[in-house]
């Protein structure tokens, strides 16, 4: 027979239920277990989106995968040396960022996204819940931020000529 779990049975178990709104206003559900797990992301609806801060992971890989809309994404191409790149992904699009890489994460208006976090967590002992996520270079964060919908338009069209 199926039990149940409760709440408080799931967390003895390491299972985390989070739901936050985000400073830029994005709405996130998410369960994890051992610090990853399954994201559920969508912008506000009642405001310009706007981009999330930054980042990367020491040993987490994420995979997203677009539910609706369109998400831009923003990285540190190491193969390139260090060039700034920026993608969009549209529904049903699947994308991955490897660990290490730094990158920035924009979602379009009436977007959503499922972001998976698998591998090796590796802990950042600066922050109090020690979750693998690491603030990007403070030049690239600004980078990003400042790139408006249509800049991440011309970016993604020199991007995919560069990877043809």
């Amino acid at each position: 027979m199926v039990q149940r779990l409760t709440s408080d049975e799931m967390k003895a178990f390491g299972v985390v239920i989070d739901g936050r709104i985000m400073d830029n206003g994005e709405k996130r559900f998410s369960l994890k277990v051992g610090g990853k797990g399954y994201i559920w992301t969508e912008p506000p609806a009642d405001q310009q989106p706007k981009w999330q801060n930054a980042h990367y992971h020491g040993g987490l890989h994420e995979t997203f995968i677009v539910e609706k809309g369109k998400v831009a994404l923003a990285y540190i191409e190491s193969r390139h040396s260090g060039t700034y790149t920026v993608q969009i992904f549209t529904e049903g699009q699947i994308f991955t960022v490897p660990p290490k890489e730094a990158h920035n994460v924009y979602m379009f208006a009436g977007s959503a996204i499922h972001t998976l976090q698998h591998g090796m967590a590796v802990p950042n002992p600066e922050k109090a819940s020690g979750v693998d996520w690491f603030s990007a270079s403070p030049s690239f964060d600004a980078w990003s931020k400042k790139l408006s919908e249509a800049d991440m338009e011309q970016l993604d069209a020199e991007s995919m000529y560069r990877h043809s």
